[in-house]
């Protein structure tokens, strides 16, 4: 099918090997049972897989099987040559804007429970993305419709944010596992260059807590905060109104690894921000993308098509929007 090159994406952040373990349980049930005391657990894996990840490449690619090209600005390590660079060009990635370094590349390092909860550490290696922007889209040789920053350290993110929005692109940000690196005015700072956050609940908090700010004041200087909530569905915070939108039920046969699920929903978003939806339309469009991807291996092991979401979408939402209604309480 016809790759729609009126839309381009900037996705900024890591390209990463994954290295995902299997826990046979829940990790509350592990909690339950021996009550540790700190983070200092053992337990035996049920199986461990090696895949290909990385937040800014995981959302290229759940954008390319929708056709819209996703163009991933990374710091790649030697690794990409042993298999991940055809893996990528295979699903139709344009990777023109990778800087390839003779190092080990970023590594993520997970373990999964039978419920979807994840423990994570994640090795940046030589860094998630070059600092400045590549020239071609400075000088707008290249035409870029919206710039998505994913997981980075703050200062890089500010640095690239502010050089975005110096060209007037769209920006959406993820903070992700870094959020607690960020400071009160690193907090302000970034509210004041991006027009959208996505990020899940527990980082939601995080960041109201760092910049010390409710929920109202906390969305007043952007357009919307994108809430994910996993299995509780999905929280849209504009300055006057709040919308929710239920995630869909995936039954333990259905389930498969929860891994780069977060990423697929924001590639499901930005098809649906591309095609004109307003974000509770786009964010069921994402909620499906996850459950297609929770439903695969890894992060960029899924098949989907514009057509198939769309009829998904329908059938699992209608014509309706979910619940919205106005933002009374101030003090969240």
């Amino acid at each position: 099918m016809r790759r729609d090159r009126e839309k381009k994406l900037l996705v900024v952040g890591a390209t990463a090997i994954d290295l995902i373990g299997f826990y046979p349980s829940q990790f509350k049930q592990y909690e339950k049972e021996y009550r540790p005391k700190n983070l200092n657990v053992s337990f035996q894996l049920a199986g461990l897989e090696r895949s290909y990840g990385g937040c800014a490449m995981n959302i290229a690619f759940g954008l390319a099987r929708l056709n819209i090209e996703g163009l991933p600005f990374s710091i790649i390590g030697k690794d990409f040559f042993e298999g991940y660079q055809e893996h990528v060009e295979a699903a139709g990635i344009n990777t023109k804007y990778l800087e390839v370094l003779e190092e080990t590349g970023a590594t993520c390092i997970m373990i999964n429970d039978q419920a979807g909860n994840q423990i994570i550490g994640f090795y940046p290696g030589p860094g998630t993305s070059p600092k400045e922007i590549p020239e071609a889209i400075s000088s707008k040789k290249e035409e870029i419709s919206l710039c998505f920053i994913a997981p980075q350290e703050p200062d890089l993110t500010l640095n690239q944010a502010a050089q975005m929005k110096s060209l007037g692109i769209p920006i959406m940000v993820d903070t992700g596992q870094v959020s607690a690196k960020y400071s009160k005015q690193d907090i302000k700072n970034l509210l004041e260059l991006v027009d959208y956050i996505i990020i899940n609940e527990n980082e939601w908090e995080v960041l109201k807590i760092n910049a010390d700010l409710n929920e109202k004041q906390f969305v007043e200087p952007i357009i919307e905060a994108i809430i994910t909530r996993g299995e509780d569905g999905v929280d849209i915070i504009s300055k006057t109104t709040r919308s929710h939108v239920h995630s869909l039920e995936i039954s333990k046969s259905e389930f498969v690894d929860a891994t780069g699920c977060g990423d697929a929903f924001r590639a499901g978003f930005v098809f649906g921000f591309f095609e004109g939806a307003n974000s509770i339309r786009a964010a069921q469009l994402g909620c499906l993308m996850a459950a297609a991807n929770i439903k695969s291996l890894g992060a960029q092991n899924f098949y989907i098509n514009p057509e198939k979401l769309r009829a998904q979408r329908e059938f699992f939402y209608g014509e309706g929007s979910d619940l919205v209604h106005s933002n009374e309480d101030d003090s969240r």
